[in-house]
């Protein structure tokens, strides 16, 4: 793993979405502060993230364009899959990758932090 790794436990959308934010602010990261979502959708489905998704870039694995890979400060609200091998590319070669956690998809989640060993973010 080449780049720091974050996570946020779920408790409510919009408080950890603030707290997502405030870690995007405080990363110091080489590249840009982007979002990435399993699909745009989601972003009009949680209006604390609709919110939020017009002041970064946002990513997602269908779009055909994404900011070069590496060194890019990473927030990834319930991501999983392609979504999250993404979120890892971006934040790779001195980057950082801060996941929100889902209760439901909390098991995916377990093996990328065992992997990365991912320190809890609490502001």
């Amino acid at each position: 793993m080449d780049y720091e790794a974050f996570w946020i436990a779920e408790s409510r959308a919009a408080a950890d979405l603030a707290l997502g934010e405030q870690w995007l602010l405080a990363s110091n990261y080489p590249g840009q502060r982007l979002i990435v979502l399993n699909s745009s959708k989601i972003a009009k489905d949680v209006p604390p993230l609709a919110e939020i998704v017009n002041r970064y870039t946002v990513v997602t694995p269908r779009k055909k364009r994404h900011p070069s890979r590496g060194g890019h400060a990473v927030l990834a609200p319930w991501v999983v899959g392609e979504a999250l091998e993404l979120a890892e590319e971006l934040a790779s070669t001195g980057g950082g990758l801060c996941v929100i956690d889902s209760a439901p998809r909390a098991d995916e989640l377990t093996g990328w932090l065992l992997r990365t060993q991912a320190a809890k973010f609490t502001g």
